[in-house]
């Protein structure tokens, strides 16, 4: 009984690493193909509390392309003319690296070309697909989202 147990268990266990191997290689496809969407879960400010976002906010990479529909809390050094409010952008890519981190998982870096108050977004992912979004911006103080990889 004991051994058919253990057996179980192993299936179960090689099971979730091979579903869990598949969701990564996906993954990495998407991030090489430049075609994915961070969906931010929380809004972490410069010297602020950290801010559960209930409504969708993502940033989409399609390409060259680089769409940006997130919220910001934080302090502007200069009067904005954007009535909107948050980080609302459609640019380019002016440039897209990947590296493969070590213990697995990618650090991305975009440059967006065309937006004018973003200066750099910065993804930290890992392999299950949990990630940070940092954003620096130009009349503003830098914002950090966490959140996943769709």
């Amino acid at each position: 009984m004991r051994s058919l147990i253990i057996s179980v268990v192993l299936i179960l266990f090689s099971c979730a690493t091979h579903v869990a191997t598949e969701k990564s290689l996906q993954l990495q496809n998407r991030i090489a193909e430049k075609n994915f969407i961070f969906r931010a879960q929380t809004a972490l400010p410069a010297g602020g509390q950290a801010v559960n976002l209930t409504s969708e906010y993502d940033l989409r990479i399609k390409g060259d392309s680089v769409i940006g529909f997130l919220p910001y809390f934080g302090r502007a050094f200069t009067a904005s003319y954007n009535e909107e409010g948050g980080i609302r952008f459609t640019s380019t890519a002016n440039e897209f690296s990947v590296q493969q981190k070590k213990k697995g998982g990618w650090e991305i870096n975009v440059l967006p070309k065309g937006a004018n108050d973003v200066r750099q977004l910065y993804l930290s992912v890992s392999p299950e697909g949990y990630s940070t979004l940092q954003v620096m911006l130009v009349n503003r103080q830098p914002i950090s989202f966490q959140g996943i990889i769709m």
